[in-house]
């Protein structure tokens, strides 16, 4: 006992120099992480038995990712496409509910953003779940439109699955569903006539899919490329009735939202910076 207490205290007296230096290390990083590109999609939005968008939208995306270990990182995945579609259906008067066929252009923009946590459970199979928010902009060039604007929040859920073809490229596919959470749909008839009142319509039921198959190049170089085909697909119900107001009286007219469902087929180019 008194030779091992001996050796403790001289082990302990030992001068700071003798220890190893041990390297300051992060567990969090977005270093070499930033990919930035475009997006081009075509896109087709239906009110089954009403009315139907259909056109080309293009944009642009980007993709920041973190680690928080060798097996657990998340990705930030934004992307925004806008341009002009094509309308086919009616246009209604909202007091007479008297509609007519009408065709004419409209302004859209879509803007979608997710936050994925993966956790990798091999190097090629990885899982991952996490918040998004999707975001509809619709305006008709007609002064019989109005603006519509939608909003809904979901959970983005799937697997990500990703194939070495050598050491400076690579095969990835991704199995994307998406639980929706809420939604709601703002129709501002104010535009039309000052005596409506906007309307917002609550919608709570639906559900996404998105399937990407990407291609991954020049990953020994200093700006790593990757383009990817991917088809997304959107199911909204019907949502609730809400009242018309008029001269901010309610009148006895109300509305409700139509079940509707979207279709986007894409492509899209990356950079990694």
């Amino acid at each position: 006992i008194v030779t091992f207490f001996v050796a403790t205290k001289v082990q302990a007296q030992q001068p700071a120099f003798d220890q190893p230096a041990q390297p300051e290390s992060s567990s969090f990083q977005f270093s070499k992480r930033l990919k930035i590109g475009a997006e081009l999609i075509s896109y087709r939005y239906v009110e089954p038995g009403l009315i139907e968008h259909v056109g080309v939208l293009y944009g642009a995306n980007a993709q920041l990712k973190w680690e928080a270990s060798e097996m657990i990182y998340g990705v930030i995945d934004a992307s925004i496409v806008a341009g002009k579609l094509n309308y086919n259906g009616a246009l209604c008067d909202v007091e007479s509910n008297a509609c007519s066929n009408y065709s004419a252009k409209t302004d859209d923009v879509i803007f979608r953003i997710t936050h994925r946590f993966d956790f990798k459970v091999t190097e090629q199979f990885h899982i991952f779940a996490g918040p998004g928010i999707r975001y509809l902009f619709d305006r008709g060039e007609s002064s019989g439109f109005y603006t519509r604007l939608g909003l809904y929040l979901f959970a983005p859920v799937g697997v990500n699955l990703q194939i070495p073809l050598n050491d400076d490229s690579g095969l990835i596919f991704d199995l994307e569903y998406d639980i929706f959470i809420s939604g709601s749909m703002e129709s501002r008839l104010s535009e039309v006539n000052s005596k409506w009142s906007d309307i917002t319509h609550k919608q709570g039921a639906g559900s996404g899919h998105k399937i990407t198959a990407g291609y991954e190049f020049n990953k020994q170089t200093a700006n790593p490329l990757q383009i990817a085909l991917f088809y997304e697909s959107w199911d909204i119900a019907a949502s609730n009735y809400e009242t018309l107001y008029v001269n901010g009286q309610a009148s006895t007219k109300s509305y409700f939202e139509p079940k509707n469902f979207s279709q986007s087929v894409g492509i899209k180019g990356l950079m990694t910076f």
